[in-house]
Protein backbone atom coordinates (compact mmCIF):
# COMPACT_ATOMS: atom_id res chain seq x y z
CA UNK A 1 0.00 0.00 0.00
CA UNK A 2 2.49 2.62 1.18
CA UNK A 3 6.17 2.65 1.92
CA UNK A 4 8.15 5.39 3.59
CA UNK A 5 11.93 5.63 3.68
CA UNK A 6 13.60 8.25 5.84
CA UNK A 7 17.15 9.01 6.85
CA UNK A 8 18.88 11.01 9.51
CA UNK A 9 22.39 11.64 10.70
CA UNK A 10 23.38 10.65 14.23
CA UNK A 11 26.90 11.52 15.39
CA UNK A 12 27.93 11.91 11.76
CA UNK A 13 26.58 8.47 10.77
CA UNK A 14 23.65 8.33 8.38
CA UNK A 15 20.89 5.94 9.43
CA UNK A 16 17.99 4.73 7.30
CA UNK A 17 14.48 3.93 8.49
CA UNK A 18 11.74 2.25 6.46
CA UNK A 19 8.09 1.40 7.07
CA UNK A 20 5.83 -0.55 4.73
CA UNK A 21 2.08 -0.16 5.32
CA UNK A 22 -0.54 -2.67 4.18
CA UNK A 23 -4.34 -2.54 4.03
CA UNK A 24 -6.20 -5.79 4.77
CA UNK A 25 -9.55 -5.89 2.98
CA UNK A 26 -12.42 -7.94 4.44
CA UNK A 27 -10.43 -8.48 7.66
CA UNK A 28 -11.59 -11.19 10.05
CA UNK A 29 -9.89 -11.93 13.35
CA UNK A 30 -8.98 -15.56 12.67
CA UNK A 31 -6.03 -17.93 12.58
CA UNK A 32 -6.21 -18.08 8.77
CA UNK A 33 -5.89 -14.29 8.56
CA UNK A 34 -2.85 -14.34 10.86
CA UNK A 35 -1.32 -17.12 8.74
CA UNK A 36 -1.97 -15.06 5.60
CA UNK A 37 -0.34 -11.95 7.10
CA UNK A 38 2.65 -14.04 8.22
CA UNK A 39 3.02 -15.33 4.65
CA UNK A 40 2.92 -11.74 3.34
CA UNK A 41 5.73 -10.91 5.75
CA UNK A 42 7.83 -13.83 4.56
CA UNK A 43 7.45 -12.99 0.86
CA UNK A 44 7.42 -9.17 0.98
CA UNK A 45 9.83 -8.04 3.69
CA UNK A 46 12.72 -5.98 2.41
CA UNK A 47 15.54 -8.12 1.09
CA UNK A 48 18.09 -5.61 2.33
CA UNK A 49 17.00 -5.50 5.99
CA UNK A 50 20.55 -4.89 7.18
CA UNK A 51 20.60 -1.49 5.47
CA UNK A 52 17.91 -0.13 7.82
CA UNK A 53 18.49 0.71 11.46
CA UNK A 54 14.72 0.42 11.85
CA UNK A 55 12.33 -1.45 9.56
CA UNK A 56 8.61 -2.06 10.12
CA UNK A 57 5.75 -3.74 8.30
CA UNK A 58 2.43 -2.41 9.62
CA UNK A 59 -1.02 -3.80 8.79
CA UNK A 60 -4.37 -2.00 8.99
CA UNK A 61 -7.86 -3.38 8.53
CA UNK A 62 -9.95 -1.60 5.94
CA UNK A 63 -12.71 0.59 7.37
CA UNK A 64 -14.87 3.54 6.38
CA UNK A 65 -11.96 5.82 7.34
CA UNK A 66 -8.96 3.64 6.49
CA UNK A 67 -9.39 2.74 2.84
CA UNK A 68 -7.76 3.22 -0.54
CA UNK A 69 -10.02 6.09 -1.57
CA UNK A 70 -9.29 8.19 1.53
CA UNK A 71 -5.57 7.51 1.27
CA UNK A 72 -5.51 8.53 -2.41
CA UNK A 73 -7.63 11.63 -1.76
CA UNK A 74 -5.40 12.77 1.10
CA UNK A 75 -2.44 12.81 -1.33
CA UNK A 76 -0.15 12.20 1.61
CA UNK A 77 1.98 9.18 2.33
CA UNK A 78 0.89 9.23 5.95
CA UNK A 79 -1.51 7.04 7.87
CA UNK A 80 -3.65 9.33 10.01
CA UNK A 81 -4.23 9.17 13.76
CA UNK A 82 -7.68 7.58 13.33
CA UNK A 83 -6.17 4.64 11.45
CA UNK A 84 -3.49 4.11 14.06
CA UNK A 85 -5.96 4.33 16.95
CA UNK A 86 -8.74 2.22 15.42
CA UNK A 87 -7.56 0.11 12.48
CA UNK A 88 -3.97 -1.01 13.10
CA UNK A 89 -3.94 -4.79 13.63
CA UNK A 90 -0.33 -6.04 13.37
CA UNK A 91 3.15 -4.57 13.43
CA UNK A 92 6.40 -6.42 12.71
CA UNK A 93 9.75 -4.76 13.57
CA UNK A 94 13.42 -5.32 12.72
CA UNK A 95 16.54 -3.44 13.80
CA UNK A 96 19.76 -3.60 11.80
CA UNK A 97 18.51 -6.71 10.01
CA UNK A 98 17.48 -8.59 13.16
CA UNK A 99 13.87 -9.43 13.92
CA UNK A 100 12.68 -7.69 17.10
CA UNK A 101 8.98 -8.38 17.57
CA UNK A 102 5.54 -9.07 16.21
CA UNK A 103 2.82 -7.00 17.85
CA UNK A 104 -0.90 -7.63 17.75
CA UNK A 105 -2.64 -4.25 18.08
CA UNK A 106 -6.23 -3.28 18.87
CA UNK A 107 -7.70 0.20 19.37
CA UNK A 108 -4.24 1.75 19.43
CA UNK A 109 -2.96 -0.56 22.19
CA UNK A 110 -0.51 -3.46 21.93
CA UNK A 111 -2.52 -6.56 22.87
CA UNK A 112 0.17 -9.16 22.39
CA UNK A 113 2.80 -9.53 23.66
CA UNK A 114 1.38 -8.08 26.83
CA UNK A 115 3.43 -5.48 28.64
CA UNK A 116 4.60 -6.75 32.01
CA UNK A 117 5.93 -3.42 33.29
CA UNK A 118 4.16 -2.26 36.43
CA UNK A 119 4.32 1.32 37.67
CA UNK A 120 3.88 2.10 41.34
CA UNK A 121 3.89 5.29 43.36
CA UNK A 122 7.06 5.96 45.28
CA UNK A 123 6.50 4.83 48.89
CA UNK A 124 6.32 7.54 51.51
CA UNK A 125 9.09 7.52 54.11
Amino acid sequence: MLDIVDSMSVDGKKTFHRADYYLVKDYTDSKSTVNFIDSVINTNKAGNLGEYSDYAMIFFKESSQTNEQNIIESRQKVIDRYSIDHDEIYEYRWSNGKFLAKYEVGNGVILNPRNSIKIFDVPKR
